[in-house]
């Protein structure tokens, strides 16, 4: 599936600016295609990409850690706003192939409640699932690096 949508990328996103304009043009007139493009097309794009951007920048400055590894990643709420939970970015290089990265209960993960509200519905499986804070040691840690890593 990723190798498909790397292999087609401007063709799914030239379809989607294209659809987006058909459907502004089709309920009013060009200019609501238009701003559909903008809106919809371009300004997510772009703010894809600079939450993106976000999260690998400040999360390896600011930020608190719940795990001990080695890259000085750390947890950011601020960037979480903005990238919808993506930014509890220790989480996620401590546990790399768990799917939810809000390892505390105060901690807001929507990506990873769609994951699991998906499963619920047979669309995604074998969903990996966050461990409990205060049941991993740093020698889990290790493990689930070294499992990455092979």
């Amino acid at each position: 599936m990723l190798r498909f949508l790397e292999s087609y990328n401007w063709v799914i996103n030239g379809s989607s600016f294209l659809l987006l304009f058909i459907v502004g043009y089709g309920l009013d007139d060009v200019e609501l295609g238009l701003s559909l493009v903008l809106w919809g097309g371009c300004v997510r794009t772009a703010y894809g990409w600079h939450s993106t951007f976000i999260v690998n920048s400040i999360c390896h400055t600011h930020g608190y850690r719940n795990y001990p590894t080695t890259d000085g990643t750390r947890n950011s709420w601020i960037a979480a706003l903005l990238a919808f939970g993506e930014a509890w970015h220790n989480n996620h290089h401590a546990f790399p192939r768990c799917a939810g990265n809000g390892h505390r209960k105060y901690v807001l993960d929507p990506l990873y409640l769609l994951l699991r509200l998906l499963e619920q519905f047979k669309i995604v499986s074998k969903v990996i699932r966050p461990p409990c804070l205060a049941s991993v040691s740093a020698a889990e840690i290790v493990k689930e690096r070294v499992k990455t890593l092979c």
